[in-house]
């Protein structure tokens, strides 16, 4: 056996088709592992205020990486980003977002948008600091 580096496209599709016969062998009622990009970007007068990426799979979005520019936070950009996602993610038939956040970076601001507090993981990346896992149920 040999383990090497592998371009993530070429790994991700390989792990997908590899994860995708294991699932059907279980329950043939799974859906395929097809997963859709969603990136958005908010921008005044074309100076770019902040982001939104993340990606559907089967029912729900989950978000990877949202950010505001400092110096305008506050201001409502962030949860217009959420609600555009949360659109997005509608059109597409989506059940629930999930996201992770740490515990000194933005877990107020997305419970303030819907998200409710499902995991948590403790001593991450330090004693005194955590990992959180948070979900909105669309209904």
């Amino acid at each position: 056996m040999e383990i090497k580096t592998l371009p993530l496209a070429d790994n991700e599709q390989l792990l997908a088709t590899l994860l995708e016969h294991h699932s059907k062998t279980h329950d043939e009622d799974v859906p395929p592992y097809v997963p859709e990009t969603l990136s958005l970007a908010a921008f005044e007068h074309e100076q770019f205020l902040g982001g939104l990426t993340g990606s559907i799979v089967w029912n729900h979005l989950h978000i990877s990486l949202l950010g505001v520019d400092p110096t305008i936070r506050q201001g409502g950009i962030g949860s217009a980003l959420i609600k555009a996602a949360e659109s997005s993610a509608r059109e597409k038939g989506c059940h629930l977002m999930i996201v992770e956040t740490m515990s000194w970076q933005a877990p107020r601001f997305y419970e303030k948008n819907g998200f409710t507090l499902f995991g948590k993981v403790t001593g991450l990346p330090n004693d005194n600091q955590s990992k959180l896992y948070l979900v909105k149920y669309l209904s």
